[in-house]
């Protein structure tokens, strides 16, 4: 009786090829969706990018090199503009908590070399005074000028970011492309009863429409460049804000005494392990052993010089080579006389 097949069944086919696998879900969504009617239905799918470079894979390969330096432009737009709007924030904020930014810390007041006895004295202490409310009034008029500069500088980002200042010249490209691209395909006439078949050069319906498609739905694929940025800024943000909650409780636990969550001082110490283990990664290779303790020989030594130890080296603890014990110098030594005795009855006999 036969035993049982050891033959596996085939298993379930794949859904999909397998170079889709290394494809984005934006560019395969896009790809599923190309042939459909609305504009919308075309470019749902990038929705799904996590980044401009993926938005740009869902253009179509005639227009992609050409408006890659637009998209990039884009991206750097968006950029700019949300790091300037976050650094404005900032400033209103501290100046709102009286904490003065950077530039304005480096402004310290200049103290000048006076002797102690005019120091003391009515004018010098009525000048010193005046030195020092002339530098605070710069520092007060330094903030504040920084503030209007950043917020010259934001105002200056939002126009930039506004679709009438990038969308003209992305379409010139786009319409640029179309232009020197070559339309005209033969289209064949079947013959007919008593004619002979025609062949007729006219402009490619198919690449018309494509580009009626392409440029109905090019204006949401640059306002995706802007909403994936955007996107990322609020993570961060939100980042930072539960990183400052955190960080916040952990010091009013500290201050009344009061014992926080073990997840939370956990977190924190492995942090500040992980901190510190990076300025010093000289630790992690262990720490050496206290004076007086034990030293065990390497594991590789011992198993070099297994059986062949004369003694232990008291110095450093370990066990020594055979040939730097004090046997092996009484050999060394004992063979010396061996050796001067036989010349010497060697000498005897010759005489």
């Amino acid at each position: 009786m036969a035993g049982p097949s050891k033959a596996r069944s085939p298993g379930p086919a794949a859904s999909l090829p397998t170079f889709t696998r290394a494809m984005s879900p934006a560019l395969l969504g896009t790809a599923i969706k190309a042939s459909t009617n609305t504009a919308r239905e075309r470019v749902a799918p990038s929705a799904l990018a996590k980044s401009w470079t993926e938005v740009l894979d869902c253009i179509p390969s005639a227009y992609k090199e050409a408006l890659h330096k637009s998209f990039k432009d884009l991206h750097s737009r968006a950029l700019k503009f949300h790091n300037c709007e976050a650094a404005y924030e900032k400033l209103h904020a501290g100046q709102n908590d009286a904490k003065p930014p950077p530039p304005v810390q480096g402004l310290h007041e200049p103290h000048w070399q006076v002797t102690k006895e005019f120091r003391d004295s009515e004018k010098g202490t009525s000048r010193l005074q005046d030195i020092a409310a002339a530098h605070q009034n710069y520092v007060t008029l330094a903030w504040e000028a920084g503030l209007e500069l950043k917020g010259a500088e934001l105002a200056f980002h939002q126009n930039r970011v506004l679709t009438e200042s990038w969308w003209p010249p992305i379409l010139a490209i786009a319409d640029d492309v179309y232009n020197k691209m070559d339309r005209r395909g033969p289209r064949v006439i079947p013959a007919v009863e008593g004619q002979e078949m025609t062949v007729v050069y006219k402009e490619s319906a198919i690449l018309i429409q494509e580009h009626k498609d392409f440029v109905e739905g090019l204006p949401n694929l640059c306002l995706r460049v802007f909403a994936i940025k955007k996107a990322r800024v609020v993570a961060d943000a939100n980042k930072l804000r539960r990183k400052a909650v955190l960080k916040d409780a952990a010091d009013v636990d500290m201050a009344n005494g009061t014992n926080t969550d073990s997840n939370v001082v956990k977190a924190m110490v492995q942090a500040e392990v992980r901190k510190f283990l990076s300025k010093n990664p000289q630790q992690t290779k262990g720490t050496p052993p206290s004076k007086g303790a034990k030293v065990k020989a390497p594991k590789l030594f011992v198993c070099k010089h297994k059986g062949k130890t004369g003694h232990t080296d008291p110095k450093t603890g370990l066990a020594a080579p055979l040939h730097y014990g004090p046997k092996q110098k009484q050999r060394n030594q004992g063979g010396k006389n061996k050796g001067k005795g036989k010349q010497g009855e060697s000498s005897k006999q010759s005489k």
